[in-house]
Protein backbone atom coordinates (compact mmCIF):
# COMPACT_ATOMS: atom_id res chain seq x y z
CA UNK A 1 0.00 0.00 0.00
CA UNK A 2 3.27 2.34 0.80
CA UNK A 3 4.90 1.89 -2.37
CA UNK A 4 3.06 1.56 -6.39
CA UNK A 5 6.12 0.54 -8.19
CA UNK A 6 4.40 0.35 -11.38
CA UNK A 7 3.13 4.41 -10.89
CA UNK A 8 7.37 5.24 -9.98
CA UNK A 9 8.18 3.22 -13.40
CA UNK A 10 5.93 5.16 -15.07
CA UNK A 11 6.84 8.47 -13.61
CA UNK A 12 10.49 7.88 -14.10
CA UNK A 13 11.13 4.71 -16.24
CA UNK A 14 14.78 4.74 -15.95
CA UNK A 15 13.62 3.18 -12.25
CA UNK A 16 13.98 -0.55 -14.20
CA UNK A 17 17.19 -0.25 -15.02
CA UNK A 18 18.18 0.50 -11.14
CA UNK A 19 20.46 -2.56 -10.26
CA UNK A 20 17.75 -2.56 -6.95
CA UNK A 21 14.91 -1.93 -9.65
CA UNK A 22 11.92 0.59 -8.91
CA UNK A 23 12.72 0.28 -4.74
CA UNK A 24 16.51 0.69 -5.14
CA UNK A 25 15.66 3.93 -7.47
CA UNK A 26 13.87 5.00 -5.03
CA UNK A 27 15.86 5.03 -1.82
CA UNK A 28 18.38 6.27 -3.90
CA UNK A 29 17.31 9.27 -4.67
CA UNK A 30 15.39 9.97 -1.66
CA UNK A 31 18.29 9.48 0.42
CA UNK A 32 20.03 11.87 -2.07
CA UNK A 33 17.49 14.37 -1.61
CA UNK A 34 16.14 14.40 -5.04
CA UNK A 35 12.70 14.79 -5.31
CA UNK A 36 10.45 11.57 -5.23
CA UNK A 37 6.65 10.97 -5.34
CA UNK A 38 5.05 10.02 -2.06
CA UNK A 39 4.72 7.11 -0.49
CA UNK A 40 0.73 6.45 -0.39
CA UNK A 41 -0.11 9.81 1.95
CA UNK A 42 3.67 10.35 3.30
CA UNK A 43 6.35 12.10 1.72
CA UNK A 44 10.26 10.63 2.36
CA UNK A 45 11.08 12.69 5.40
CA UNK A 46 7.88 12.11 7.40
CA UNK A 47 7.75 8.25 6.71
CA UNK A 48 11.23 8.26 7.83
CA UNK A 49 9.97 10.21 11.20
CA UNK A 50 7.46 7.32 11.21
CA UNK A 51 9.56 4.48 10.82
CA UNK A 52 12.12 6.02 12.93
CA UNK A 53 9.21 6.30 15.93
CA UNK A 54 8.41 2.68 15.07
CA UNK A 55 11.44 1.43 15.71
CA UNK A 56 11.74 2.78 19.00
CA UNK A 57 8.35 2.24 20.17
CA UNK A 58 9.06 -1.51 19.03
CA UNK A 59 11.99 -2.37 20.86
CA UNK A 60 10.18 -0.33 24.05
CA UNK A 61 7.34 -2.51 23.84
CA UNK A 62 9.46 -6.05 23.64
CA UNK A 63 11.47 -4.90 26.59
CA UNK A 64 8.42 -4.03 28.85
CA UNK A 65 7.49 -7.81 28.72
CA UNK A 66 3.43 -5.99 28.10
CA UNK A 67 2.61 -8.75 25.12
CA UNK A 68 -0.04 -11.21 25.11
CA UNK A 69 0.69 -12.93 22.14
CA UNK A 70 -2.26 -14.83 21.89
CA UNK A 71 -4.81 -12.81 22.51
CA UNK A 72 -3.61 -10.09 20.05
CA UNK A 73 -3.63 -13.19 17.70
CA UNK A 74 -6.92 -13.29 18.23
CA UNK A 75 -7.91 -10.25 18.09
CA UNK A 76 -6.04 -9.87 14.55
CA UNK A 77 -7.25 -13.03 13.54
CA UNK A 78 -4.34 -14.62 12.70
CA UNK A 79 -0.78 -16.09 13.64
CA UNK A 80 2.75 -14.33 14.39
CA UNK A 81 6.23 -15.79 13.36
CA UNK A 82 7.11 -14.02 16.45
CA UNK A 83 6.50 -11.64 19.12
CA UNK A 84 8.62 -9.28 17.38
CA UNK A 85 6.30 -9.43 14.46
CA UNK A 86 3.16 -8.90 16.52
CA UNK A 87 4.11 -5.64 17.77
CA UNK A 88 5.27 -4.78 14.59
CA UNK A 89 1.94 -5.22 13.24
CA UNK A 90 0.14 -3.61 16.08
CA UNK A 91 2.08 -0.47 15.49
CA UNK A 92 1.61 -0.51 11.80
CA UNK A 93 -2.34 -1.71 11.33
CA UNK A 94 -3.41 -2.95 15.22
CA UNK A 95 -3.21 0.13 17.62
CA UNK A 96 -5.36 2.43 15.32
CA UNK A 97 -8.30 -0.48 14.75
CA UNK A 98 -8.18 -0.66 18.42
CA UNK A 99 -6.12 -3.78 19.21
CA UNK A 100 -4.68 -4.11 22.57
CA UNK A 101 -0.85 -6.13 23.37
CA UNK A 102 -2.76 -7.34 26.99
CA UNK A 103 -6.04 -7.21 28.39
CA UNK A 104 -5.38 -5.08 30.77
CA UNK A 105 -4.88 -2.43 28.56
CA UNK A 106 -7.95 -0.53 26.84
CA UNK A 107 -7.10 2.56 23.99
CA UNK A 108 -10.37 4.18 25.11
CA UNK A 109 -10.32 3.51 28.54
CA UNK A 110 -6.98 5.10 28.84
CA UNK A 111 -7.63 7.71 26.67
CA UNK A 112 -10.16 8.59 28.52
CA UNK A 113 -8.60 8.49 31.55
CA UNK A 114 -5.30 10.64 30.49
CA UNK A 115 -6.86 12.93 28.68
CA UNK A 116 -4.90 11.62 25.51
CA UNK A 117 -5.51 11.40 21.57
CA UNK A 118 -2.07 11.21 20.02
CA UNK A 119 -1.70 8.31 17.31
CA UNK A 120 0.95 6.53 19.65
CA UNK A 121 -1.67 5.94 22.60
CA UNK A 122 0.11 2.78 23.87
CA UNK A 123 3.90 4.25 24.02
CA UNK A 124 2.22 7.25 26.31
CA UNK A 125 1.58 4.77 28.77
CA UNK A 126 4.49 3.09 29.33
CA UNK A 127 6.81 6.41 28.76
CA UNK A 128 4.80 8.32 31.53
CA UNK A 129 4.83 5.77 33.94
CA UNK A 130 1.62 4.38 33.97
CA UNK A 131 0.10 7.21 36.50
CA UNK A 132 -2.08 9.61 34.42
CA UNK A 133 -4.66 7.31 34.28
CA UNK A 134 -5.18 3.79 34.32
CA UNK A 135 -4.42 1.91 31.81
CA UNK A 136 -7.44 -0.35 31.53
CA UNK A 137 -10.93 -1.24 33.57
CA UNK A 138 -8.89 -4.09 35.93
CA UNK A 139 -5.69 -1.80 35.80
CA UNK A 140 -4.30 1.25 37.46
CA UNK A 141 -0.69 1.82 37.70
CA UNK A 142 -0.65 4.41 40.22
CA UNK A 143 -2.57 1.93 42.48
CA UNK A 144 -0.12 -0.69 42.15
CA UNK A 145 2.95 1.14 42.25
CA UNK A 146 1.86 2.86 45.51
CA UNK A 147 1.14 -0.77 46.79
CA UNK A 148 4.82 -2.30 44.92
CA UNK A 149 6.55 0.58 44.60
CA UNK A 150 9.39 -1.25 43.28
CA UNK A 151 7.51 -1.94 40.23
CA UNK A 152 8.38 1.25 38.97
CA UNK A 153 12.11 -0.20 38.14
CA UNK A 154 10.59 -2.48 35.76
CA UNK A 155 11.20 -2.24 32.42
CA UNK A 156 7.46 -2.53 31.54
CA UNK A 157 6.56 -0.22 34.66
CA UNK A 158 3.61 -1.28 37.03
CA UNK A 159 2.00 -2.82 34.05
CA UNK A 160 5.33 -4.80 33.37
CA UNK A 161 5.76 -5.85 36.65
CA UNK A 162 2.27 -7.02 37.43
CA UNK A 163 2.12 -9.35 34.49
CA UNK A 164 5.54 -10.89 35.24
CA UNK A 165 4.73 -12.00 39.04
CA UNK A 166 1.06 -12.61 38.71
CA UNK A 167 -0.43 -15.70 38.84
CA UNK A 168 -4.02 -16.68 37.62
CA UNK A 169 -5.31 -16.03 41.19
CA UNK A 170 -4.00 -12.76 41.62
CA UNK A 171 -6.62 -9.75 41.76
CA UNK A 172 -6.53 -7.63 39.46
CA UNK A 173 -5.87 -3.53 40.13
CA UNK A 174 -8.40 -1.05 39.24
CA UNK A 175 -8.60 2.23 40.18
CA UNK A 176 -10.21 2.95 43.38
CA UNK A 177 -12.93 5.59 42.00
CA UNK A 178 -13.57 3.32 39.14
CA UNK A 179 -16.62 1.49 40.29
CA UNK A 180 -14.94 -1.78 39.18
CA UNK A 181 -14.59 -4.63 41.58
CA UNK A 182 -11.12 -6.79 41.57
CA UNK A 183 -10.97 -10.01 39.67
CA UNK A 184 -8.74 -13.00 39.12
CA UNK A 185 -6.16 -12.42 36.54
CA UNK A 186 -6.16 -15.79 35.33
CA UNK A 187 -11.05 -16.16 35.26
CA UNK A 188 -10.43 -12.28 33.99
CA UNK A 189 -8.06 -13.66 30.93
CA UNK A 190 -9.53 -16.55 29.75
CA UNK A 191 -13.04 -14.26 29.60
CA UNK A 192 -11.44 -11.87 27.54
CA UNK A 193 -9.39 -14.17 25.45
CA UNK A 194 -12.54 -15.69 24.26
CA UNK A 195 -14.41 -12.96 23.64
CA UNK A 196 -11.42 -11.89 21.44
CA UNK A 197 -11.61 -15.07 19.21
CA UNK A 198 -14.96 -14.60 18.72
CA UNK A 199 -14.27 -11.44 17.66
CA UNK A 200 -11.30 -12.13 15.65
CA UNK A 201 -13.42 -14.62 13.81
CA UNK A 202 -16.32 -12.06 13.07
CA UNK A 203 -13.49 -10.20 11.70
CA UNK A 204 -12.08 -12.53 9.66
CA UNK A 205 -15.87 -13.09 7.87
CA UNK A 206 -15.96 -9.85 6.58
CA UNK A 207 -12.06 -10.05 4.99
Amino acid sequence: DLFDDLELVALAPDAVDHPGGPVGFYLQHARAGAPVPQLGKWSWKRFVRLRTQQSSALATILEAGVLDRAYYEAQAGRAFVDDRSAVWHFLETGEPQALTLSPLYERAWYRSKAGVRMPMTFMHLLRSGQVEGAAGPHFDGATYLARVPESAEHPGGPLGHFLAHADAATPTVPAPDSGVEPASWGELRDRLLAAAVETGRQQALLR
